[in-house]
């Protein structure tokens, strides 16, 4: 690896925040509310984390399990309700719930879409490929696992895509299934895997 620039020694992939700074959407989310519009978030969960006399491994509640002994996590810049870190006189300046909510919407958005494959495109992937760029930076990237409840595709298409050439299909990535309990007279369904 003495020729590789721009990974860490250990091979980790921390994917988030400029130079890959942080490890997780959740450091992500807080360092930009933080760094670009002035709000400190307190995350009981990254300060359990990042406790520096008692670190404790925890999992968020969209499933991101945060190992201190396994990665390195940026502590949020206030650990409690009543921290002002900034002085501004205002306290309490993020509830943990947007974050919360940050991280789960960001954990499933749907995957990017694509426009129009021209023979400049197909010129530029393959230059990539010659410089040996497509072995880190993979064009068809396989996931096995996926948490997402929706798969959104969007591709170019012109005659569909009336406002910007690129037009999306949805498709539900769940089954439903009735758990055969009824409230107030309704059986209400749950969503399987």
């Amino acid at each position: 690896t003495s020729g590789v620039i721009g990974v860490d020694a250990d091979l980790r992939v921390r994917p988030f925040f400029h130079h890959s700074g942080t490890t997780s959407i959740r450091e992500f989310v807080i360092g930009a509310f933080n760094v670009e519009m002035g709000l400190q978030a307190w995350d009981p969960i990254l300060c359990a984390v990042t406790d520096a006399d008692n670190p404790a491994a925890m999992t968020s509640p969209a499933g991101f399990y945060f190992d201190p002994t396994t990665d390195n996590f940026s502590r949020p810049p206030a650990c409690d309700s009543t921290s002002d870190p900034d002085p501004d006189q205002v306290t309490n300046e993020l509830d943990p719930a947007v974050v919360e909510n940050m991280e789960f919407y960001l954990l499933n958005y749907f995957k990017p879409g694509r426009y129009e494959i021209t023979d400049t495109v197909r010129k530029r992937r393959k230059l990539m490929k010659t410089q040996g760029c497509t072995g880190c930076d993979v064009a068809n990237l396989r996931v096995d696992a996926d948490r997402r409840v929706a798969d959104v595709e969007t591709v170019f298409n012109p005659e569909q895509g009336i406002f910007n050439e690129l037009y999306a299909s949805a498709a539900t990535r769940f089954e439903v299934v009735d758990d055969g309990e009824v409230h107030n007279g309704v059986s209400y369904p749950l969503l399987g895997p």
